[in-house]
């Protein structure tokens, strides 16, 4: 992640929360009343979910974890990259490395396209601008350049049917550019880049200020999922940190309702920092989410991106959460699990198992 912005001081605030469900079965509903549940649910769901309500929830993480996750045993469709700015200078080996290691792991790539990212502003799109952290020029036209490059990179190694996702500009609408009508038009041109190499386009909202969606409406049409995302720590946003199931929820019907358009959660992640108390909070929200699989099944989401599945004791702690960027993995650094890993796990499992329910039961259905 290279979101980096200058870091205040820990939070003192008491964190508002959630359903507290750690007496609970890990994963929230047990996996053979799910699948019970599933057979039941087939025959009801067409006439009762709507149109934009998604059959899967499927999950993934940063693409370097992926061979750890599968030998762990979690089912994962999908490896996030990110790319940006600093891809003029360094060029794309490190991304094609990520986009080649999906491919063998047969999962789909979700390229976190990052061009303009904390520098943002109608100026800095206007004018042009200097990255704050990598020093390179960024403008118009290097941004069209370079999601060019991007899109034929993808299609070279994945092959043109790999489903590929690009999320374009994750995160953009803040700095004035959520009020900058503009720049709505600005991603659609990008977005039709992509769709002429036939990838699809996530357009990346970040999970703040939902009444300014709306001025981007070139945008949402041209995109093919819309996204949400969610990330907190005791440094920032504690007071919410317990409450993110429901930030989720709330952007993802959103999309629904106001766009009529399905939800992709880009970006996702509760640091358990510091230890012990956040990691009994990070387990905590983690099977809230998957309690929940229902409701995010219904209001249409079809995907969503844990940041990192293993913590990284060197991550750059000028990012925007400090020490905390540190402990977003569902495991320690070294290797070893976190309360809120068997959660995630038996919430992926049950997920799988109740989507091959419902296409059994739907199978069956229709040989009578």
């Amino acid at each position: 992640m290279r979101q980096r912005i200058a870091l205040f001081s820990m939070t003192g605030e008491r964190r508002a929360g959630c359903v507290d469900r750690r007496g609970e079965p890990r994963g929230g509903r047990r996996l053979g009343d799910k699948l019970r549940l599933a057979i039941f649910a087939a025959v009801f769901a067409t006439a009762t979910m709507p149109a934009t309500a998604s059959a899967q929830v499927k999950f993934g993480f940063d693409a370097d974890s992926i061979p750890m996750a599968r030998q762990l045993g979690m089912p994962v469709a999908y490896a996030s990259a990110w790319a940006g700015p600093w891809n003029q200078e360094s060029g794309w080996k490190d991304v094609e490395r990520q986009l080649r290691a999906a491919k063998d792991a047969g999962v789909v790539p979700v390229v976190q396209w990052w061009y303009w990212g904390d520098d943002i502003s109608p100026s800095c799109v206007e004018r042009g601008c200097s990255d704050r952290y990598e020093g390179v020029w960024k403008d118009k036209a290097a941004w069209t350049r370079l999601s060019n490059e991007l899109a034929d990179l993808i299609v070279t190694v994945m092959g043109p049917d790999s489903g590929a996702l690009v999320i374009t500009e994750t995160e953009f609408n803040k700095n004035g550019i959520e009020d900058y009508e503009p720049f709505d038009g600005d991603l659609a041109d990008q977005a039709a880049i992509f769709h002429a190499r036939q990838l699809k386009v996530v357009l990346g909202f970040g999970s703040w200020g939902r009444s300014q969606w709306r001025n981007f409406d070139r945008a949402v049409a041209s995109a093919d999922l819309l996204g949400t995302q969610i990330v907190r720590s005791s440094v920032r946003d504690a007071t919410t940190y317990l409450s993110g199931a429901d930030v989720l929820m709330q952007g993802a019907l959103y999309n629904q309702q106001t766009f009529n358009k399905p939800t992709f959660v880009t970006d996702f992640a509760f640091s358990s920092y510091p230890e012990p108390s956040y990691l009994n909070d990070q387990d905590t929200v983690v099977r809230e989410v998957f309690a929940r699989m229902d409701e995010f099944r219904a209001a249409g989401v079809q995907g969503m991106i844990w940041r990192m599945l293993a913590d990284d004791p060197a991550f750059d702690t000028n990012n925007y959460h400090g020490e905390a960027e540190r402990h977003w993995g569902l495991l320690h650094a070294d290797g070893s699990a976190k309360p809120a890993f068997t959660p995630f796990l038996n919430g992926m499992l049950t997920e799988k198992a109740y989507a091959e329910a419902i296409e059994a039961a739907a199978a069956a259905a229709a040989t009578h």
